[in-house]
């Protein structure tokens, strides 16, 4: 089965493997330097066992609210869901509050026994940030810097998304989390990941 061309790129040729070089994400080994990044309602177990078989290194569960897991809502458990035998167990999770947010990522280690959590402050969309999530939490830094540390403090592997309109001097304040609260060098804040687009520059597809 040879993978599918569209016309826009029938003619792409395929990388050598001396093109493409493994990168580590804090203790995580990706053979290829490919993420695919959480969309709702899209990236489920049958949508990351495809980008499996064609290459993906990293693909992260879609997002899940962390007050839905805490409340035990059912629905938002089963989206949660991993295959069997996936490698890397990723996940996105929203929060606001720092302590519900904490006690999520806790039964999600319990659980679902997860590898590495994305963070989401950067959605832009409209239903997301009236709540106070998403691409509004950035602007307030010390709310931001506590619902990363209790993440961390949970211990899991965390990655944070954040609109690159937020980048500003503070930002290195974040990374300092895990040394402040003498978190064990393996549980840690791993990398930060910046949108392009500025929350009020999103599109509607």
């Amino acid at each position: 089965m040879s993978a599918y061309r569209s016309p826009l790129n029938e003619q792409l040729i395929s990388a050598s493997p001396a093109e493409v070089s493994s990168v580590n994400l804090g203790p995580i080994h990706l053979k290829t330097p490919v993420v695919l990044a959480p969309m709702a309602g899209v990236t489920d177990w049958p949508f990351r066992s495809l980008c499996l078989k064609w290459g993906a290194a990293l693909y992260v569960n879609q997002m899940i609210t962390a007050r839905a897991l805490v409340e035990e809502n059912s629905s938002t458990w089963k989206l949660a869901e991993f295959g069997q035998g996936e490698p890397i167990r990723s996940i996105q999770l929203y929060g606001t509050d720092p302590k519900t947010v904490a006690l999520a990522v806790r039964m999600l280690k319990d659980r679902l026994n997860i590898d590495h959590l994305d963070m989401n402050f950067g959605c832009p969309a409209p239903k997301v940030t009236r709540n106070g999530g998403g691409a509004a939490i950035p602007v307030k830094r010390r709310l931001l810097g506590t619902i990363v540390e209790s993440a961390v403090e949970a211990g899991v592997h965390v990655f944070v998304e954040k609109p690159i309109s937020n980048v500003e001097s503070k930002l290195p304040n974040i990374l300092k989390l895990a040394d402040e609260k003498n978190v064990p060098k393996e549980n840690c804040l791993d990398l930060i990941k910046f949108f392009i687009r500025k929350k009020n520059e999103v599109s509607i597809l």
